[in-house]
């Protein structure tokens, strides 16, 4: 079996003047709302590639895995101010465009051995290892810059490579 897809989106946000109406509220048009990009106008990108195959070698060895590589997300920096009777916004001070997380590529592979018990159903003991090449991309990084955290800063990454065994039982 061998299964692929590509699926790519594209996203515009606008900001008008007029305001923008959500069911029977209306919220007013304010210039610290509108973000950066042409006339008020932003573009985002994400792509994604994934393929999946299982084979089935001789004594009912299963063998499978999946290649899954995503582009990353955009960011821009931002900013906390402090508004009159708003409390705190924050604010994006360069457009989305201007920062992306990496790529990430991920590999899981599966090792699966059925037995058939008879009428007593089908045992299956199974390996998978997730993350195989151990891939450390960032996927979560600072976009305010204050004075204990620098922008740009790496706050989370990809979880490890994990090894999980398990069971099947068929009856």
């Amino acid at each position: 079996m061998l299964l692929t897809s590509f699926g790519a989106t594209w996203s515009t946000m606008a900001h008008t003047a007029t305001g923008a109406r959500f069911g029977n509220t209306t919220f007013p048009y304010r210039p610290a709302d509108r973000q950066f990009g042409d006339d008020g106008v932003e573009t985002t990108s994400l792509w994604n590639y994934k393929i999946i195959g299982r084979y089935v070698l001789p004594y009912a060895v299963g063998f499978s895995g999946s290649w899954k590589v995503q582009s990353g997300f955009n960011y821009g920096r931002t900013i906390s101010v402090a508004m009159p009777v708003e409390g705190n916004r924050t604010i994006r001070v360069e457009p989305i465009t201007s920062n992306r997380y990496p790529a990430v590529a991920i590999l899981d592979l599966r090792l699966d051995k059925s037995v058939d018990l008879g009428k007593f159903g089908k045992f299956s003991p199974m390996l998978d290892v997730f993350n195989v090449m151990n891939s450390g991309v960032p996927t979560t990084v600072r976009t305010t810059n204050t004075a204990t955290a620098p922008f740009n800063e790496v706050t989370e990454i990809l979880n490890p490579r994990v090894l999980r065994f398990g069971v099947r039982y068929n009856f």
